[in-house]
């Protein structure tokens, strides 16, 4: 910090608007800079990079404004604009700027920025990609953001942020805004309002080290998209969702896939509105310690794709006596490899429209019975069944009486011929 003699006394320098006072002024300490001894910007934008590389001789870019690259001499280096602009960023080159050895970055100045992320400009970003990266602090207000799209996507070596600044009031999309942050422990999202967002599909994507997350007051009315929200959160070990209500909802494939340790999940189904949604494959898949969750509420009278939807899931017993499978086509290892499983209901399931059935429950090393299932609608269903019930080696007959019609599909085979219980 910046320091001015004074008798025997160190004192940071001190400014009256843009201009320094004298430190011996004593009565003038009252107006010093909090920041210790930086003059406050005048710039409408200006972003800090700490970088042990030389960024000088890059390019600058905007939308709108006039960019330009700043060394300060002390290994820091200012992205500022004196007029307003909407968008800045270094280059466009990733072997220009992205590999660059930067470690931290400051929002000092930003009320005009609406994005972060140009994807019509070769995908330019102020932080996305920016490998070396371990610290983001945004310092002033940024309230006119528009979009929160990919922000920090690849900021795989990123450990603290602090977005208490950030105003998402405007916000329609969070799509990718964290993805790939590998080593992100904790993300503070109280001051997050989501109330016009419309998509969330993979924000938090392979946040790999991620532990917990708090977003019980997300807003979520507006939002079309959840696929992947949560994809790859290997650490994560519950999840709080009850306040979700999703009226517009029509995209959660793979939404949790990946959660490895995940144990509980909490949905209102009742407020979880899935009768637009068409996909909902994998969206458990892989989570192998998650044993319960309440789907009752879920309508799937639009889907057509289920497959691998539970594959790799650790619940022992899955209602989905309610499931609508009318315009269902592919339910491909929808149960696969849930070697807890012992027993499922399939009375709803009508399989008549289905092309895709191989695996469906290969490898449920633990199932013992299936009832219910409507022999008539599966006898059409004549291709893609290959290993439908592979290494099933606990499973008892179904009750249905007319199962001779399909046993010869190829892994349509049981351990003995008892009844279920």
């Amino acid at each position: 910090m910046a320091k001015a003699k004074l008798g025997s006394l160190n004192v940071a320098k001190c400014y009256l608007g843009d201009t320094e006072v004298d430190a011996s002024m004593l009565g003038a300490l009252a107006a010093c800079d909090k920041s210790g001894g930086t003059a406050p910007s005048t710039k409408k934008v200006k972003i800090r990079y700490t970088s042990s590389d030389d960024l000088s001789g890059l390019t600058a870019y905007a939308i709108g404004g006039t960019p330009e690259i700043v060394d300060n001499g002390d290994g820091t280096y200012d992205l500022q604009s004196d007029d307003p602009c909407t968008f800045i960023a270094i280059g466009n080159d990733y072997s220009d700027f992205y590999e660059k050895n930067i470690t931290k970055i400051e929002v000092i100045e930003g009320s005009t920025l609406e994005k972060f992320y140009d994807d019509t400009n070769d995908d330019t970003s102020t932080f996305a990609n920016i490998e070396n990266v371990t610290e983001i602090i945004v310092d002033n207000k940024l309230s006119s953001i528009k979009s929160c799209l990919s922000m920090f996507n690849g900021c795989i070596n990123l450990v603290k942020i602090d977005l208490s600044k950030l105003d998402t009031s405007k916000a329609t999309s969070m799509v990718s805004m964290f993805k790939g942050c590998k080593k992100l422990a904790n993300i503070n999202f109280s001051n997050f309002d989501t109330s016009k967002t419309i998509s969330m599909s993979s924000m938090l994507a392979g946040c790999e080290k991620l532990v917990s997350v708090d977003i019980a007051h997300f807003d979520t009315r507006n939002v079309e998209k959840l696929n992947s929200m949560f994809s790859g959160c290997k650490l994560l070990t519950t999840l709080d969702i009850s306040n979700f209500e999703t009226p517009k909802l029509n995209k959660i494939d793979s939404m949790f896939k990946g959660c490895l340790n995940i144990v509980s999940i909490n949905i209102d189904s009742s407020k979880f509105h899935t009768s637009s949604v068409p996909n909902f494959s994998s969206m458990f898949q892989g989570c192998a310690k998650l044993n319960s969750v309440d789907i009752s509420g879920f309508d799937t009278s639009s889907a057509s794709l289920f497959n691998k939807m539970f594959y790799g899931t650790g619940f022992k017993t899955l209602d989905i006596s309610h499931f609508n499978t009318t315009n269902a086509n592919n339910i491909s290892s929808m149960f696969e490899n849930c070697f807890l499983l012992t027993h499922i209901d399939l009375k709803s399931f009508d399989f008549s429209s289905i092309i895709g059935m191989n695996s469906v429950f290969a490898g449920d090393s633990a199932l013992t019975c299936i009832t219910n299932i409507d022999t008539h609608s599966i006898a059409g269903v004549k291709k893609n069944m290959q290993d439908l019930f592979k290494d099933c080696t606990s499973l008892i007959n179904p009750t249905a009486t007319e199962i001779a019609k399909i046993t010869a599909v190829n892994g349509f085979n049981y351990t003995n011929s008892n009844p279920c219980p």
